[in-house]
């Protein structure tokens, strides 16, 4: 629903309800209401931050995008910002209902200057051409492609479906890098040999297939730090306190089989005889170029 009045939108009130208030600061006509049941309130408060993070330079309307999220969660409450077209400035009707909010229930407030200070997918995509990645977009979906050093047109896919914002991005592009086999790879070339042309000797495809791996760990470290340092200095990532904490965090957030676990575990625990920047050296010497871990991710991995 949109654009009701102000007794209308009040008749709709109810205890078991939540507000939640996604505005802009420097835009005071992005302004929008959206009441929700409370038991949905903190998915539906993380989807619209989601997808509202660098919304205008992804090519979306603010409108359209809070639209989209009411649909996906059954909400029919969604009320647009009445303003006047001419100051951009919300009409008096439109701040008393919002001014009276509180009053009927909790209410959540977004600031959606705050999410479009992130990092967006195209500067993502912009990382990844500097690195001699080609980036072919549809409505579908992303397609990186680069030659490798024997001449291999490689390529591989992000669906559209499983990306809403940068963070969707550098989680993708990490999960295919984490999961890229060299070995199956250069395996899958052999097998081709003689019925495929062109295809080189073994040491070669061998020799190839660790090189693509790593230009795969060179874009998932690369598009991580550019994130990294667009949430500048003052929002750096609290450490982790432990062995153990390090550890759980670097499952809970990359895509390892239980070998590569066993392996970084390994790699933990004889870290943890170290102190600071031995540690961080020893870790950054070991992990770097890996698992897509960033020299950021392995500064706060430390723990002594």
């Amino acid at each position: 629903m949109e654009h009701k009045d102000t007794k209308e939108r009040t008749d709709n009130m109810s205890e078991n309800m939540v507000a939640i208030r996604c505005k802009s600061e420097l835009n005071p006509w992005m302004d929008c209401v959206m009441v929700v049941p409370q038991e949905q309130a903190d998915d539906i408060e993380q989807s619209i931050k989601e997808r509202m993070r660098g919304f205008e330079r992804n090519g979306s309307c603010y409108g359209d995008v809070m639209r989209e999220i009411a649909q996906a969660a059954g909400i029919e409450s969604l009320t647009l910002c009445d303003y006047d077209e001419d100051t951009d400035e919300p009409t008096d009707a439109w701040c008393e209902y919002c001014a009276g909010l509180s009053q009927k229930m909790p209410v959540i407030e977004i600031d959606l200057g705050e999410l479009g200070n992130d990092v967006n997918i195209d500067d993502l995509l912009d990382k990844a051409e500097e690195l001699g990645w080609c980036v072919r977009e549809s409505d579908t979906e992303w397609e990186f492609i680069q030659n490798s050093p024997a001449g291999e047109d490689f390529s591989f896919d992000v669906g559209a479906d499983n990306v809403h914002n940068a963070d969707d991005m550098v989680r993708e592009i990490r999960s295919y890098a984490n999961g890229f086999d060299a070995e199956e790879h250069a395996k899958m070339w052999i097998e081709a040999q003689g019925r495929v042309s062109g295809v080189p000797d073994l040491k070669t495809l061998v020799k190839d297939a660790d090189a693509i791996k790593e230009m795969l760990d060179e874009l998932a470290a690369a598009v991580a730090n550019d994130e990294d340092n667009a949430e500048g200095d003052d929002d750096e990532e609290e450490g982790v306190n432990s062995l153990e904490d390090a550890y759980e965090w670097i499952l809970n957030n990359f895509n390892i089989d239980g070998a590569a676990a066993r392996i970084i575990r390994n790699v933990l625990e004889y870290a943890d005889r170290m102190e600071c920047d031995e540690q961080y050296d020893f870790l950054t010497e070991m992990l770097d170029g890996t698992i897509g871990l960033s020299d950021r991710e392995i500064r706060n991995l430390c723990w002594n």
